[in-house]
């Protein structure tokens, strides 16, 4: 495996900026990552990779963030998605999934914290065939147990941590379910293939996407616009520093770290 895969070199450099920022405990990431290493441990994650990398050739890979513009966006554009869906890799941001799937689109992949779909959503994407990331932290332990039948016996899981690594459970990168997935996907993927990113809101509102008990957009809060600053500070690490071409599309926050497309 891809040591950059397995360890992202400037994992541990944005881990203590993380826990600078929100005071996150260590010690309840690694009981996170080693509750994940005793579901997943006979379970080796090359196959899955080699899965993903099989899948996206020569298709354009959209990403879906679970922010306010996604739904309007993929209404747009679900006829095309649909029409020629074998030319599109779509990966789904945790609760963007319940988006995709309420237009009738399964995505590729799904990267998830467990807390914006619930089990049987889970369950009905990868019977769909999708692939998911997990990633297993501090606050979402009892989300791993409640889960626990799928972290346990499905092929096609990929499993994190955003401390040190134990394999299969890997970090590739990332912080917020909207970034690992472009971090994951940058080891697999050549670096000419661009990210066409969807539905990241950056200011204003949280989706209501976000949490499977919201019904309707809601307020931004402290918490979450930082971490949706260092969100857009990963974005700018795989732009600056490993040359990925990142275009977001009808992002209605638009700025000059970014490339935009209407």
């Amino acid at each position: 495996m891809d040591s950059n895969l397995l360890e992202y070199p400037n994992a541990a450099i944005w881990y203590q900026k993380i826990r600078d920022v929100f005071d996150f405990d260590q010690n309840n990431d690694i009981i996170a990552r080693d509750l994940l290493y005793s579901l997943r441990k006979n379970i080796p994650v090359e196959n899955v990779i080699n899965s993903l990398q099989n899948r996206f050739k020569k298709k354009n890979l959209i990403f879906c963030g679970a922010g306010p513009s996604l739904q309007p966006i993929l209404t747009i554009m679900v006829q095309i998605l649909e029409k020629h869906r074998e030319n599109f890799f779509i990966i789904a941001a945790d609760g963007a999934t319940r988006c995709l799937n309420e237009l009738t689109l399964y995505p590729d992949l799904i990267v998830s914290d467990l807390d914006g779909i619930t089990p049987d959503q889970l369950q009905n994407n990868l019977n769909s065939g999708c692939i998911a990331s997990i990633l297993g932290h501090g606050d979402n332990i009892p989300n791993i147990h409640r889960f626990k039948p799928i972290l346990q016996t499905s092929p096609n899981l990929i499993c994190t941590t955003q401390t040190t690594s134990r394999y299969p459970i890997i970090n590739p990168g990332g912080f917020t379910d909207g970034d690992r997935g472009p971090f994951l996907l940058h080891h697999i993927i050549p670096s000419n293939y661009p990210f066409y990113m969807i539905g990241y809101d950056f200011e204003d509102k949280i989706g209501k996407y976000s949490k499977p008990n919201l019904s309707i957009d809601q307020p931004m809060t402290d918490f979450k616009r930082k971490k949706l600053k260092i969100s857009q500070d990963l974005f700018d690490e795989l732009q600056q520093n490993h040359s990925r071409n990142l275009i977001f599309i009808n992002s209605p926050q638009q700025c000059e770290r970014f490339n935009f497309m209407n």
